[in-house]
């Protein structure tokens, strides 16, 4: 649409126009797999956009059987560049302000905007005045400065249990999607396209389901957060279960995108027993709904899935509501093993006071966090490479290594299969009730 309709009339060419009549149908055919000829890519009635004159084509010979338009239009192909560029700058500063107004937009459905900026003298006694560090957070930890800890993790906490991330070029598990040619990695989570092509999930959940999996160093932290009594609540992208078999409290556990420990029906939506989905994804089968149709005859015959929330699904019940209390009450925030690109997940950490410490454990500086080389940075503290090391290095500082080997050295609680309960369908999703989206937050 943009190459036929936004290149064709800024070259002056009337539509509908002939074939090869604008540089627009000439550049496609060039970028083409598609043979085609001379004659084509130098059509007589191609015009500047500035001069509105004919274009001169160089229509040097090239070899019987090459693609000969590639070496003899090479001066027309740059000014098609040229005229994509200028396009470009034209709808870059409209597209930046109506996606920066459409995230505006969708702010109150996540919680408030970013909480008022404090004064300077507020700024300088968070950390008295110092560059923001590992050893003064474990300082305020240890004078009681901190006893409402609010933890978002993601799946970079779960590598070290031999589960990929999702997004690592090369190892991330969209990555490993490939096989099956989703139109975009994300699909693999996406509710309507599941609907039509489940198999992509079913080959990745044989892989996240609980119970393969030990809990890393960083969710025996969590366990032991809670044990010391500063632990106010864990939230959690990661749909692996290992926080719940860490030994973290489910009164502390928010699992922001759901869970494999209940299941349920996509066509009825009714409940489904988790155990019978399970066995049959694992034996390599799409798990079908045996529930009646009701008046009709027959079973339901829909797609099971474990209650794992989909982009297009809401988030669970009571999100928003909590996440805003939560927040609200934290005075200090640890973030580890996330890149921060879901919403309304990615928001979670502008939600805190504006004199509440930030800790980021992660490969990459992401979101608003302030790297350490930020002069204006007084509060958050980077720690950049994996979470283990960054979380061991924290204990450290703490005076809780010992603490931390004694959490390790805890047998694991099993992962709880609840039995499935009878439910009716599943109620249309509330307008403004947060949905789990990708887009938005790349933007």
């Amino acid at each position: 649409i943009f190459f036929r309709s936004g290149m064709s009339s800024s070259a002056g060419v009337a539509e509908p126009h002939a074939r090869g009549s604008s540089r627009s149908d000439r550049l496609l055919r060039l970028c083409s797999d598609d043979p085609f000829d001379d004659a084509q890519c130098a059509a007589p009635d191609a015009v500047s956009p500035e001069t509105s004159a004919p274009v001169e084509v160089n229509t040097d010979a090239a070899p019987t059987g090459a693609r000969a338009p590639v070496n003899s239009a090479s001066n027309e192909v740059s000014a098609m560049i040229a005229d994509l560029d200028r396009l470009f700058g034209q709808f870059k500063q409209k597209f930046d302000d109506m996606n920066k107004n459409l995230v505006d937009a969708m702010a109150p459905m996540f919680g408030p905007a970013e909480v008022a900026a404090a004064t300077e003298e507020q700024k300088r006694a968070v950390f008295q005045g110092r560059p923001p560090s590992l050893r003064l957070l474990a300082d305020r930890i240890r004078q009681g400065l901190c006893r409402r800890v609010v933890v978002l993790v993601g799946a970079g906490i779960s590598t070290a249990a031999g589960i990929p991330d999702f997004r690592t070029p090369g190892s991330g598990l969209y990555d490993n999607l490939q096989k099956f040619d989703l139109p975009r990695a994300e699909a693999v989570f996406d509710i309507e396209y599941f609907k039509e092509k489940p198999d992509a999930f079913y080959c990745l959940a044989r892989d996240l389901w609980p119970g393969a999996h030990r809990p890393t160093l960083t969710h025996r932290f969590l366990r032991l957060l809670a044990d010391k009594g500063l632990l106010h609540a864990v939230y959690t992208q990661n749909i692996d279960g290992l926080e719940r078999r860490a030994g973290v409290p489910p009164a502390r556990l928010v699992e922001c995108h759901g869970t494999f420990a209940t299941a349920r029906c996509v066509a009825c939506t009714r409940a489904a027993d988790p155990a019978a989905v399970r066995a049959a994804v694992m034996a390599g089968t799409r798990p079908l709904c045996a529930q009646p149709r009701g008046a009709e005859p027959g079973a339901c015959g829909g797609l099971l899935k474990p209650d794992v929330v989909f982009f297009g699904e809401s988030l669970p019940q009571g999100f928003g509501e909590r996440s805003e209390a939560d927040l609200g009450a934290c005075d200090l925030l640890l973030v580890l093993g996330t890149s921060l690109a879901v919403m309304p997940f990615a928001r979670l950490p502008q939600r805190v006071g504006p004199c509440v410490p930030r800790a980021l454990f992660n490969n990459e500086v992401v979101g608003d966090f302030r790297p350490p080389s930020d002069a204006s940075n007084y509060r958050d503290v980077v720690v950049q490479g994996a979470c283990d090391a960054g979380v061991r290095r924290f204990c450290e500082a703490l005076g809780w290594a010992k603490d931390l080997e004694a959490v390790e050295g805890q047998p694991q609680r099993a992962m709880p299969q609840p039995a499935a309960k009878p439910s009716g369908p599943r109620r249309a999703v509330a307008k403004g009730k947060p949905r789990r989206s990708g887009s938005v937050a790349r933007k």
